[in-house]
């Protein structure tokens, strides 16, 4: 087991790791695997909710350890969000969210805009993730993430040594708006096993990265015939996972491949 880290048992099959102030690590299996698949999405978790459930799902009856992590302030998000119905009006949603509030003082800073733009940022996410590796020192991590997150965790994967990263649904770019290289130029040089599992109508970057963004020979990229939101039936999510399942087992790729499922 990990040293230096406290840890609850919430169910005979789950635990919840503290990582520091930050958040927790609901793990899943054993806690002296050597391996474990650290699953995190996008800041707010209610609409990868079935993704990443099924995701982990899929890897616990493959007998691995597998944890996911959620900071205090996207689990904030996440349950104030999930009360309140998303057909409603912009402004009304809000009124509603604020009264909610009221009734939760653990989550009264949340209502600053400042706060919700520091739990959105990368630097924000990255830092967490430094956490949860850093908790975790004495285990191989493959950290399996949505979005941001897997920016996020490619900024981060090579200083500290994590085996492999696999990101469904990678944001090259921000829809409509100019091109920012902060979101990708990192990736030329990364030497970490990276996965990225890429929606070829995704808004965020389709089949045209692989010609428009430099990408080391360690990121292997596959397309899956969907948008950035990968509501896929349950059989081509399942093949997207045999995909990652694959990617994991397998000797780190020598080139970038492109292929499509």
């Amino acid at each position: 087991m990990a040293s230096g880290f406290k840890n609850d048992a919430i169910s005979p099959h789950m635990t919840r790791i503290k990582i520091n102030d930050n958040g927790y690590l609901e793990v899943r299996g054993s806690l002296d695997a050597r391996e474990m698949i650290i699953f995190t999405a996008r800041e707010d978790y209610n609409r990868d909710f079935a993704l990443m459930e099924q995701a982990m799902a899929y890897f616990q009856r493959k007998g691995l350890t597998i944890a996911r992590f959620e900071s205090h302030g996207e689990a904030a998000m996440r349950r104030i969000n999930a009360l309140v119905p998303t057909k409603l009006p912009q402004r009304l949603r809000q009124v509603l969210k604020f009264g909610l509030l009221l009734g939760m003082p653990r989550h009264w800073r949340s209502t600053s805009l400042r706060y919700r733009q520091q739990v959105r940022s990368v630097e924000y996410k990255s830092e967490c993730l430094r956490q949860v590796v850093e908790t975790l020192q004495d285990k191989q991590l493959i950290l399996l993430t949505r979005s941001v997150a897997g920016r996020a965790a490619s900024i981060i994967a090579d200083e500290l040594g994590i085996k492999k990263l696999i990101c469904i649904g990678y944001p090259f770019r921000k829809p409509n708006s100019n091109d920012e290289p902060e979101r990708y130029a990192h990736l030329r040089d990364i030497t970490t096993p990276f996965l990225i599992v890429q929606g070829s109508q995704d808004t965020y970057g389709g089949t045209e990265i692989l010609e428009k963004y430099p990408l080391s020979p360690q990121v292997e990229v596959q397309f899956v015939p969907t948008d950035h939101d990968f509501n896929l039936p349950d059989e081509a999510l399942e093949a997207v996972f045999s995909l990652i399942a694959g990617f994991i087992d397998k000797p780190s790729a020598a080139r970038t491949i492109a292929r499509r499922i």
